[in-house]
């Protein structure tokens, strides 16, 4: 059986594992049942307990996928059935990295789908006793949760992610997009990877926008230093109109015309795809309880 110990293990013997798609089975997996997941639906089970991976590929071919696609996927499947107990597993959960090992014990179960035992359940703490919190974890490691795939090794990260389960690597300091600093020519747009998909964002269009808009709430019109007095005369963030990630590519903000100031409650526009309308929010408040929106606060219309 796996133990704290087994944690000196080689790099190559980190793998992550996406839950399900869009981490559908994350919160099964985790809080209730204590094991790992794969889909596949189709794929020969009897095939994969005998080990016969170029029969799965070539299921995968007859199936209409490509080359490319029926390698990764049986390359997938076969990592599944046969990692040993030595196999670290990490994935992505509530905000945390979670890891365990697990016992190569594969259960097929009737929708298809196949699971194996998480040795001592998932873990989102280090042996030092620190939650793993995304917020603390580098970049490079965080993107992996956008892994289009199920399961990949971690590569050149493998070994931070050692030392970050074993409590031997410092906390990374968390950022926030707003705080960015770029160029003075107010170009945004180059994709940088943070806790979220996010693009960088220009301190000085962000000063200009705030300069000419003020600091009120362009959605719900209050200004943070009302509820928070001196401390939060400077907290405001500021809203793109023109939702960066729906660009792909820089572009050339303009400070007066693109942004707008939006108290960090109202910034949850960003949480719907695409993201929420200012005017849009403004509606639902308005449902909520009777809002008098300040002239001050209302710096154009967004549509």
């Amino acid at each position: 059986m796996a133990t704290t110990r087994t944690l000196a293990i080689k790099p190559s013997e980190i793998k992550y594992i996406k839950l399900g798609a869009g981490g559908c089975w994350e919160q099964e997996c985790i809080e209730k049942t204590q094991t790992l997941r794969l889909g596949f639906d189709g794929q020969d089970h009897a095939q994969s307990l005998a080990g016969n991976w170029s029969a799965i590929w070539r299921d995968f071919r007859r199936r209409g996928f490509d080359k490319s696609k029926s390698t990764r996927f049986a390359n997938e499947i076969k990592q599944f059935y046969e990692s040993d107990e030595n196999v670290l597993w990490v994935t992505f959960y509530d905000g945390r990295l979670w890891w365990c090992f697990s016992e190569p014990v594969i259960t097929f179960l009737p929708d298809h789908t196949k699971t194996r035992p998480a040795i001592g359940g998932w873990k989102c703490k280090s042996l030092a006793g620190q939650t793993l919190s995304i917020n603390h974890l580098s970049h490079d490691l965080v993107k992996k949760h956008y892994y289009q795939g199920t399961i990949c090794p971690l590569d050149e990260i493998a070994s931070y992610v050692l030392k970050k389960i074993n409590g031997h690597h410092r906390l990374a300091k968390a950022l926030i997009p707003e705080e960015v600093d770029t160029s003075v020519k107010y170009r945004e747009g180059a994709v940088r990877t943070i806790p979220v998909n996010a693009y960088e964002r220009s301190r000085s269009a962000r000063t200009k926008c705030i300069k000419h808009h003020g600091r009120a709430c362009a959605v719900c019109g209050h200004k943070m230093a009302d509820l928070y007095g001196k401390v939060g005369e400077t907290v405001i963030h500021v809203h793109h109109l023109r939702e960066l990630a729906s660009l792909g590519k820089e572009y050339e903000v303009d400070p007066i015309k693109d942004l707008r100031p939006v108290c960090p409650n109202c910034h949850a526009i960003h949480t719907s795809t695409p993201a929420m309308s200012i005017n849009r929010l403004r509606k639902l408040l308005a449902e909520c309880k009777p809002i008098q929106w300040p002239a001050a606060s209302c710096c154009g219309d967004d549509g």
